[in-house]
Formats: structure tokens, C-alpha cells, sequence
């Protein structure tokens, strides 16, 4: 069960738990970690540890907080983990995978991940302090994923613990500089702006164009057929505003009786007083009462409604401008205040940048994977250990420095980062190597001298145990339920959620539609992600809003927990699915059925 839920996040079925019960043997459990491995449903579990470095969202942040498609970079890190890129690869494509040599659409989706920081987008924003913003976004993400540092210190100032200096914060930010805006001021009033950045069409498409350019052309056909329906209409027109005149027309859905009474007053005033705005509204709720014209434009609006669902999907990628910006540092940490200038480079304390690398980020992502880098390797050995143990060999995953926790066995985790390395960055060799040690398959039983010594296990003294994550947590339930939905890959789907959480003021406000079918049981990491709102029961369960990297979440227990378990409509669904299966199984005895579902859940 352990192995099942750290490698696939999902519950073994009863029969392979039976299977191994008989056969226990160190063999036996290396073929399931085999499968496991190769098992689609490994990206899916992983990718929700790496979404949360890369503050993954589907969503802008900020009031506002409108929708914006970024799933294909997504699908994009599940595809990547299942195929067990190299990670010095998996690196690469996502901070350069658009300077790459004849770059492929793939490796292009892969920079997603430093488009995934917030943008502001209310009234009275400044386009470039945004922009700035999310460059030292993109600074602070890449050095605490890549460098376990928390360099945005130096962002103000020199660093006061590590050998960071203000100038070496500014030198990263120069290879992140040369970034085109991503708000617009379309109106140029200084008050409604918009997201549009760099973007590309997904390559799949191309049956969704063919479909958009077909209910485009059928548009205009029906646009035009609209057009002079409501030009023949009118010679209906004189009888229609006689009747409303002498009180002879009834309400309706389309004309109520409050407006057939304001029309009967202005058609009582003198033609030559009335206003054009008056007659033109007068005119415009009788094509609304005229079956005809109401037909037409209905059918207009089914093909617009078509042909806005067809439209080519899209994705946000990284751009470079063809002139690169110039870098300053900025006094105290404020854009307003640029002071010398600066040029690309890497902090002084480490491994120097190569005299052949190139001076934007795919130089800067080459010197990360270098193997004289000291901490990259460490880096994201130590977040593989903590996902599997729930405490890192380094505790403070997201600060390798002078005030973070000192190694608690720098052996051990030297020797896997070396190794690592030489098995050419394979993620999944490294997951092997781990879940395969007889440190992993200990018994978590917890004694009163664990408890009295080693309360956290950081001695490793017994197995691991500690709370799924919150997606593992409605995955298992779904999975238990028999109501998991396997389909991989595409836009966010929509579960169930108390109605009214998404409502706010705001220009643009997405709305929540609950998915009806079988996108209602997809795993949690394809459950849309708004920032300002996300999924409840994530929230809940102690998930992050995602506006900026997160290395591990907090674990806490609180009445809120057990709530949603309770009366959660997700999860009374669940309920019933377990009934339902306990229900239809070839059992007729309730203490059978009772241990078969304790079987299923546990």
C-alpha cells in the first residue's frame, strides 16, 4: 500500500495486496515497483509535487484572478515524468526550451513553467512594475527549485547569512530581462487592461481550426440571413406598435409588463418628439417578440456559441526579445530607483559561469545542470526524499544555506546526488533506489522510544508515515469508490464544490460549471486551479493557492477536515459508489461485505 501511494499515488487492488501476502518476497515487490514505474499514472502523481514548485495555476491571480490556458504545460510535466526525462533535460526545456536549436512545439509548451507567475490586471496597474514583478518571480522560483536558496533576500540588499551579494541577484534577473510586456492597456484610458503575452497554438489543432473557419463562414451566412429577416419584419412593424398603442398585445417572456406600459406611454407622445434612441429600443423589442426574427437570431447565436468552443487552443510560452533589455540594480529593491548597470552572470560564491556559455537563459539553465554545481543534484534528490519520507535528508527543502537545517546524513545524500548523476539524471532510477532500501520497508510502527528520541523520524529509524496530499487524499476516495475517471490530459475539469465560491466583483468573472459526466472523477491534478478560489477541499486539506513556489506544504489537523469529509458532495458521492460496489459484489454475508470494504479502504 505504501509503495502504491508514493509511486502512483493510488490504493493497490485487494488482489495484488493478496497476491504479494502469499508471496512476500524481496523479488516480488521489486516487479511491483517495476510497474509502478512504468505506469501512466506515475506522472500523474508526480507532477503535483513539481506543479507546486512551479506555482502552477490555471488561473492570473489578483482580484480579477480570470482564467488563461495554460494545461498543455501541464500535460507537458506528466508526459515528461512518465517518460523519465533526464532531469538535466527536464531543466533545460523548461527555462529554455525556446532557444533550443530548431525548438519543437514540446519544448516550447515546456517553458510554461516561468509563465505561470501571477499578472495584475486592475485598473490603474503599471504595465512594467508587473512585468518587473514577475521577473523577480522567475529569479526566486529558479533559485529555490534549482539552488535550494533563498536568494530574494539579496533582492533589497547584500544577503546577511549566505554569500549572496545585491549585484548577483541583479545578475540573474538580467537573463530573465529581456521579456515583453504581458499586460495591455488596449483602450489607453489607463483603466481596463488586459492578458495577452506570449503565446502559441497548440499543434493539434488543426481540426479545431478546420471546424472554427467552417462555423465562421456559416456565421456570416447567418449574420447576413438575420439581417434582412429583420428588414422584412418590418413592414410588421406599424400593426405591432398599433396594438401596443391600444393596449390590444399581452405580456410575454420577451416583452413584460412594465415595458408594454413604458411603450405605450412613448407611443403616445408626438412621432416628430420622440427621440431615435426611443425608436430604435421600440424596434428592437419587437424583433424580440417577432417568431421569425427570434428564430434567426438564435440559430446565429448557436453558431457563434459553436465556433467559440472551436476555437484553437492556445498555451503561454516564454518569448526573448529581439533587443535584449538593459539590467540595473535597483536601490532597495525598487524598480523606480535603477541604479549601475549589470549583465547576465551568476553569483560569485559558485561554480563559474562557462566563457562559451551564451548570455541568456539557456546559458543560465546549462550552468544549472553543470556537474560542478554543488546543489542541484542535492537539490532535487532532497525533494524526491521528501515526498517519499515527509521530512528531507536537509529539513528546509527551500533553504540549503547557513540558517537552514544542516543534513541530517550529508553522506547519504551526497552519495545519491553523485549517483544520481552518473545514471544520467533518471528520475525514476533514483525512485527505485529509494523505495527498493530496507530503510523504506521498515515497519512504521511508532514505540514510545521513537516517540521519546525521534518524534519526526529524521534518524530513519522506522518507515515513513504521515497524511496524503489533499489531491491523493479525493484520488484514494474515488479509487476505493470505483468511480476513478482514467482519462489523461487536456483543460480542467470542474468536480463538484459548494455553489457560490467562485462569486465576486470583478470584470471577467469565469463561472463554475460542474462537470456532469465522467470529467467529475478525473484525478485532482486536472481539477482547475483558480488562485483566488481554489478547490475547497484542497484548501482544506492544506493545498496552496499557487501564487508562488512552494517546496512543502504544511501538514494540519483541523475540524475543517473532517467536515469535508463528511458533507462534501464529492465525497458523499464517494460514499455511495462504496456502497454501491460492496452492494454489487458476489457477497451475501455482512460481515463479508463489512471486511471487504475495510479491505477497500484501508
Amino acid at each position: 500500500r505504501r509503495v502504491y501511494l508514493d509511486l502512483v499515488g493510488l490504493p493497490p487492488p485487494i488482489e495484488e495486496v493478496e497476491r504479494f501476502v502469499r508471496n512476500p518476497s524481496h523479488q516480488a515487490y521489486q516487479e511491483i515497483v517495476d510497474r509502478l514505474l512504468s505506469s501512466s499514472r506515475f506522472g500523474e502523481k508526480w507532477a503535483r509535487y513539481w506543479l507546486d514548485l512551479a506555482r502552477y495555476s490555471d488561473s492570473n491571480g489578483y482580484q480579477a484572478d480570470q482564467l488563461r490556458d495554460l494545461w498543455s504545460y501541464r500535460d507537458w510535466v506528466v508526459s515528461a515524468l512518465n517518460a523519465d526525462m533526464p532531469y538535466d533535460q527536464f531543466t533545460v526545456e523548461q527555462l529554455a526550451g525556446d532557444l533550443l536549436p530548431e525548438a519543437t512545439d514540446s519544448q516550447k509548451i515546456a517553458t510554461g513553467f516561468h509563465r505561470t507567475p501571477t499578472c495584475n490586471i486592475e485598473a490603474g496597474v503599471d504595465p512594467e512594475e508587473n512585468r518587473t514583478n514577475q521577473v523577480i518571480d522567475r529569479v526566486n522560483t529558479t533559485a529555490t527549485v534549482w539552488l535550494g536558496t533563498t536568494l530574494e533576500c539579496a533582492q533589497c540588499h547584500n544577503h546577511k547569512y549566505d554569500p549572496f551579494t545585491q549585484k548577483d541577484y541583479y545578475s540573474l534577473f538580467a537573463f530573465f530581462n529581456s521579456t515583453p510586456l504581458e499586460v495591455e492597456n488596449a483602450r489607453q484610458d489607463g483603466v481596463q487592461f488586459d492578458f495577452y503575452g506570449p503565446r502559441m497554438e497548440i499543434a493539434s489543432n488543426s481540426q479545431m481550426r478546420k471546424k472554427w473557419h467552417q462555423y465562421d463562414a456559416e456565421s456570416e451566412v447567418a449574420r447576413e440571413a438575420l439581417l434582412q429577416v429583420k428588414q422584412e419584419a418590418l413592414v410588421r412593424f406599424p400593426e405591432w406598435k398599433q396594438k401596443i398603442a391600444t393596449g390590444h398585445l399581452q405580456p410575454s417572456a420577451d416583452l413584460t409588463e412594465a415595458s408594454l406600459k413604458k411603450f405605450k406611454q412613448w407611443l403616445s407622445e408626438d412621432p416628430e418628439q420622440r427621440d431615435a434612441a426611443t425608436e430604435e429600443k421600440i424596434k428592437e423589442a419587437f424583433w424580440r417578440s417577432d417568431t421569425v426574427v427570434r428564430d434567426c437570431r438564435r440559430k446565429l447565436e448557436l453558431l457563434t456559441e459553436a465556433q467559440k468552443n472551436a476555437e484553437p487552443k492556445t498555451t503561454l510560452v516564454m518569448l526573448e526579445m529581439a533587443s535584449p533589455r538593459t539590467t540595473r540594480i535597483f536601490k532597495r529593491g525598487n524598480f523606480l530607483s535603477p541604479t549601475k548597470q549589470v549583465l547576465p552572470g551568476v553569483p560569485v560564491a559558485l561554480h563559474p559561469l562557462s566563457s562559451e556559455a551564451s548570455p541568456d537563459r539557456l546559458g543560465l539553465a546549462k550552468w544549472l545542470i553543470d556537474k560542478e554545481n554543488p546543489l542541484t543534484a542535492r537539490v532535487r534528490v532532497n525533494q524526491l526524499w521528501t515526498e517519499i519520507f515527509g521530512l528531507g535528508l536537509v529539513a528546509s527543502g527551500e533553504d540549503f544555506g547557513l540558517q537552514g537545517s544542516p543534513p541530517s546524513h550529508p553522506k547519504l545524500l551526497d552519495w545519491l546526488a553523485v549517483n544520481f548523476i552518473q545514471n544520467e539524471w533518471s528520475t525514476k532510477r533514483l525512485l527505485r533506489k529509494i523505495v527498493t532500501s530496507a530503510t523504506y520497508q521498515q515497519s512504521s510502527e511508532r514505540t514510545f522510544v521513537h516517540q521519546q528520541r525521534d518524534p519526526k523520524n529524521g534518524l530513519l529509524a522506522r518507515g515513513p508515515r504521515f497524511r496524503l496530499p489533499a489531491e491523493t487524499i479525493r484520488d484514494n476516495g474515488l479509487a476505493i469508490a470505483d468511480l476513478l475517471e482514467e482519462k489523461m490530459g487536456g483543460p480542467p475539469v470542474y468536480p463538484p464544490q459548494p455553489a457560490g465560491l467562485w462569486h465576486q466583483t470583478g470584470r471577467g468573472e469565469p463561472v463554475y460549471r460542474v462537470a456532469e459526466g465522467p470529467d467529475r472523477y478525473r484525478r485532482g491534478v486536472y481539477v482547475v486551479w483558480r488562485r483566488v478560489a481554489p478547490y475547497p477541499s484542497f484548501v482544506n486539506f492544506d493545498a496552496p493557492d499557487r501564487t508562488r513556489c512552494v517546496v512543502q506544504r504544511p501538514t494540519t489537523n483541523t475540524p475543517m477536515q473532517a467536515l469535508t469529509l463528511l458533507n462534501d458532495e464529492a465525497y458523499l458521492e464517494m460514499a455511495r459508489g462504496l456502497a454501491d460496489r460492496i452492494l454489487k459484489a458476489d457477497l451475501t454475508d455482512d460481515r463479508d461485505r463489512l471486511t471487504r470494504a475495510f479491505q477497500l479502504c484501508v
